[in-house]
């Protein structure tokens, strides 16, 4: 181990002994009485925002949240590896096999390949590992993401999906205005969402942190 990644080791170690003090009987007992389905929303939330402070550009700010998300992830870890289920060491060995695994390019030798073919591998090797553990496409349950992300994401899997005609955006938003019908209304709402997905994918942009940007700059106190 370099000079370099001893304090990196020392630190990460500490954190580690730092939250199972937390845990233990005589720590904090509102860290002790914490479960799995308890902390999704704290994760969920140290998730958004690191976001925020990625948004805001302010690198001491990521700094701390960042903290903050880590923090959940040991902590999470810690009370599975308290049931003798998995460890913190178990999460760092996999995200490390999975890396390996999903960069061939990197880590085998063979040609160079082009962004398309290295994100054609990506999802084919993705595909490999649901089988292996029983998955397929027809039962694997997505994530729970942000609804635009979602659609964006899906919509990516479908790279000829064509654009929407000018006339049927216009069509659809005329519809809107006369409509008296919620769940028609409800129903052309999500496909104007979908094409504007589309749309946002179209200029490489992530039609979420668009609408996250533009209410910020449009709707702050």
């Amino acid at each position: 181990m370099s000079h370099l990644e001893q304090p990196l080791a020392d630190s990460l170690l500490k954190l580690h002994q730092l939250i199972k003090t937390l845990r233990s009987p005589d720590g904090c007992p509102w860290d002790h009485k914490q479960t799995p389905k308890s902390l999704k929303k704290h994760i969920l939330e140290e998730a958004y925002e690191v976001i925020d402070a990625i948004d805001g550009d302010d690198h001491q700010e990521i700094c701390l949240e960042l903290g903050d998300l880590l923090m959940q992830i040991f902590f999470l870890a810690d009370i599975y590896d308290e049931q003798n289920l998995f460890s913190l060491y178990h999460v760092s060995e996999a995200i490390q096999e999975k890396l390996i695994r999903r960069h061939p390019h990197v880590f085998k030798p063979g040609p160079a390949l082009s962004d398309e073919a290295i994100h054609q591998q990506w999802e084919q090797i993705k595909q490999q590992e649901r089988q292996r553990n029983g998955h397929t496409q027809t039962n694997h349950r997505p994530a729970p993401l942000p609804a635009l992300l979602a659609s964006q994401k899906a919509r990516q899997k479908h790279h000829n999906t064509p654009l929407p005609e000018l006339e049927e955006f216009h069509g659809l938003i005329k519809q809107l205005f006369e409509l008296t019908n919620q769940s028609t209304a409800e129903r052309i709402i999500g496909k104007l969402l979908t094409h504007c997905v589309d749309l946002a994918d179209k200029h490489g942009l992530d039609a979420e942190t668009c609408l996250r940007q533009y209410t910020a700059d449009n709707h702050s106190d």
